[in-house]
């Protein structure tokens, strides 16, 4: 199981989380693209996910961190603020997980610490520690078959 992402495809995020059928309703199955046997799920239901640790190479290292934005929520009571993923021209403003109301002091939820311990490896001064860099995977929730949810593209990382 598993392949590749692909840049602009739009897969489809089943609640059920079943990774054995490829396709689901005409559309790659996320979690089948995403499935490593033995490993923990790559999961978009958190706008932030930071994959756990591992290691490899005398370094502990995060493999991935999985960004997912729902433009059909910006604008609400509950997401008043607008993600921006300009990728034409590789831009793109998050707003994180930090949710009006609560207690935590901001950059100590759970994504956005993930975030911020990601940041210095992509301040990095050399080509070679840029490249070291936990990568950022950013997903969007797109609508399909007049549902907006239940699908995401892959906007690139």
């Amino acid at each position: 199981m598993g392949s590749k992402l692909r840049v602009g495809q739009v897969y489809r995020y089943a609640s059920g989380k079943d990774p054995k059928p490829p396709t689901l309703d005409g559309f790659p199955n996320f979690h089948h693209v995403t499935h490593s046997p033995g490993h923990k799920r790559a999961l978009l239901e958190a706008g932030i996910n930071g994959m756990a640790k591992v290691s490899a190479a005398d370094v502990t290292r995060r493999p991935a961190i999985l960004i997912r934005s729902s433009p059909w929520k910006a604008g609400t009571e509950q997401t008043p603020w607008h993600d921006v993923f300009d990728m034409d021209n590789g831009h793109v403003r998050y707003f994180g997980d930090h949710k009006a109301g609560l207690s935590a002091a901001p950059g100590t939820t759970t994504g956005n610490a993930a975030l911020l311990d990601a940041f210095t490896g992509h301040q990095g001064h050399t080509p070679e520690e840029r490249a070291a860099a936990t990568p950022l995977l950013l997903f969007r929730a797109v609508p399909q078959n007049g549902k907006p949810k239940g699908h995401v593209e892959f906007c690139g990382p």
